[in-house]
């Protein structure tokens, strides 16, 4: 075991090559020899210090991509700033933004600036993610794994990376999706169901799997709590669909279809994941083989097994369900690791210690090299055009820009494939990235002045000469421009 740790740890570090097959083969050997040992353990008792280290993890390392920066990191920071200090009226705005996620960013923008809740309120929603695995897997498992489970999420770097792509609403919604489950553990059906609702409004992904899950949990155990859990279901539809009563055409239809024909979804790759797994896979085949083994099938089983399909499978959005297999997989794998514990306390702490040391240089490492995807310089270039007029349009010329523009230009933003004043296809913006300023003149006909066009630092494939033109004013040194023809 120890042998197999210290070699994935040094194949990380290239010391060794790294072949993810072979180390898969080596993995389940080991899993395979862990089981055939096992015996009969001593019981074991975590301190609560390592819960407090746990959330103190968590903050450390959320905290510290804002030591000396105060834009948020991710590339959706200007489209949520956007959502939150505007009223949400456009069909790609009411697709995108869930209703329960819009009227508390609303909410919390009544008192606070919206910097200040994609920076502090997502530290703190991070935070409840650990609370929501600590409460949950102790009424599932016991103390002692809620525990683990809450360390080992602390140093994920899976959950660390869905914090610096800013993905808030699937952030939001782990905790909802594991409240939800907690309170169905609990039998409290009333706050079951009313947690269930506002998941559904918060993001419809992660609702997807609680949806699924419950359902297999409902038919599991139709002698047990049938008609309670039949009847909640019921709520629950109902409640969803009238949260989304004036989106349907706009929301749900498209809500499914993207779940269903997106494709991948915008996030780290099943080989990514398998490498950055590959420490854990014996202790999440013993993890499993424990479940087995004690027949405890219960419903964060069942989510494991549904969430599992959808990524090995490639069924839909499966890089984004990364995410929602990594944090049930770490509480899988936490079983594991106790169990190792009890079989033999040296190397069951050696292992954990191991792990610990590898996971925290990764995370940290991760932390201390996290920055916003636009440098202050280039945002203070495109909070100039907050001194346009009123009624001005403000075109990015690149993706990387779009979001930016759009929530802090202050302005209606024209950009590539996205937004509502968008009038070009992908070849337009191709022909108009290339052309000269006269073929360049002629395609900006298309939209309404004042105009006004950004091009940043990134400038691949665009020739930046057309606007030396008389008929774009210079506006910011050479990166702003207004059309004036």
């Amino acid at each position: 075991m120890l042998i197999y740790l210290i070699l994935v740890v040094l194949s990380s570090f290239k010391i060794l090559p790294q072949n993810i097959l072979v180390f898969g083969i080596a993995a389940l050997i080991v899993s395979f020899l862990l089981i055939l040992s096992r015996r009969e353990g001593k019981e074991i008792k975590l301190s609560n210090s390592f819960l407090v280290l746990a959330f103190l993890l968590i903050f450390l390392t959320r905290a510290v991509p804002y030591i000396s920066n105060d834009i948020p990191i991710g590339y959706d920071a200007g489209i949520y700033k956007y959502s939150i200090e505007n009223k949400i009226d456009a069909d790609w705005e009411k697709s995108t933004f869930e209703p329960v996620f819009n009227l508390l960013m609303k909410t919390l923008n009544l008192i606070f600036p919206s910097t200040f809740i994609l920076i502090f309120f997502l530290i703190l929603f991070e935070l409840l993610i650990g609370f929501s695995i600590y409460i949950t897997v102790k009424e599932y498992f016991d103390k002692n794994t809620a525990i683990l489970s809450t360390l080992l999420y602390s140093l994920s770097i899976v959950q660390f990376k869905a914090f610096t792509f800013l993905y808030y609403k699937n952030i939001i919604a782990l905790s909802l999706l594991l409240l939800a489950f907690y309170f169905l553990k609990k039998a409290n059906y009333k706050a079951f169901t009313i947690t269930a609702i506002i998941l559904a409004g918060m993001h419809r992904p992660t609702f997807l799997i609680f949806a699924f899950s419950f359902l297999f949990h409902t038919f599991f155990n139709i002698k047990k709590n049938f008609k309670k859990n039949f009847i909640s279901g019921i709520i629950i539809i109902i409640g969803s669909l009238l949260l989304y009563i004036d989106k349907l055409k706009t929301t749900i239809v498209p809500g499914l279809t993207e779940t269903f024909d997106i494709g991948a979804g915008t996030f780290i790759n099943l080989l990514t994941y398998k490498a950055l797994i590959l420490i854990y896979i014996p202790f999440l085949a013993l993890g499993l083989y424990y479940i087995f083994q004690n027949k405890k099938y219960n419903i964060l089983f069942i989510w494991f097994i549904i969430n599992f399909l959808i990524v090995v499978f490639r069924l839909f959005f499966f890089n984004r369900y990364i995410i929602m297999l990594d944090l049930i997989a770490v509480i899988i794998i936490a079983i594991g690791l106790l169990e190792i514990v009890k079989d033999d306390r040296k190397i069951g702490v050696l292992s954990i210690l191991i792990i610990f040391l590898f996971l925290s240089y990764n995370v940290f490492g991760e932390a201390l090299t996290a920055k916003p995807l636009i440098s202050e310089e280039e945002l203070n270039e495109i909070k100039t055009l907050q001194t346009t007029e009123e009624n001005a349009f403000a075109m990015a010329t690149h993706k990387n820009y779009s979001p930016w523009i759009l929530g802090y230009s202050e302005r209606k933003t024209i950009a590539p494939g996205l937004f509502e004043y968008n009038k070009w296809n992908l070849q337009q913006w191709q022909d108009f990235w290339q052309s000269d300023s006269e073929k360049a003149i002629e395609m900006l006909k298309d939209y309404e002045r004042p105009l006004y066009i950004h091009a940043g630092n990134i400038r691949t494939g665009i020739n930046i000469t057309k606007f030396e033109d008389k008929c774009f004013e210079d506006y910011v040194e050479g990166k702003i421009w207004k059309v004036i023809c």
